[in-house]
């Protein structure tokens, strides 16, 4: 099997501007290149640096949000106004569960866990 870190990298960052929760993804592929190091530091080559691209892309994707409205988590105040969650349900993601309506929030957030 031909190992394409690049690519790797590159989906692994388009995923974490998509959603937020790639962040996941972006972990499971990490676990996914240091099974095929054989978990060995010794292994670990310069292709690693390509899973930089996600977090970059995040960071870069929040500027863009604060150079549009001037507020770098944008994406919560819209949830918010769309009748979504509450930006304490980041932080307490379990709490949002207790309410009794089914949103996408929660379906989002056991598809994400059940990843």
């Amino acid at each position: 099997m031909e190992e394409k870190w690049a690519w790797t990298g590159v989906c692994a960052a388009l995923v974490i501007v998509t959603k937020p929760t790639g962040i996941v993804a972006v972990f499971a592929l990490a676990w996914l290149y240091m099974e095929k190091k054989q978990w060995k530091l010794q292994n670990i080559r310069p292709s690693i640096l390509w899973f930089v691209l996600a977090p970059i892309a995040l960071l870069l994707h929040f500027y863009d949000l604060y150079l549009v409205s001037g507020h770098p988590f944008a994406f919560l105040d819209a949830m918010i106004a769309w009748g979504g969650i509450q930006p304490s349900a980041y932080l307490n993601p379990l709490q949002n569960l207790q309410s009794h309506v089914l949103d996408v929030f929660k379906i989002d957030l056991v598809l994400t866990i059940l990843f």
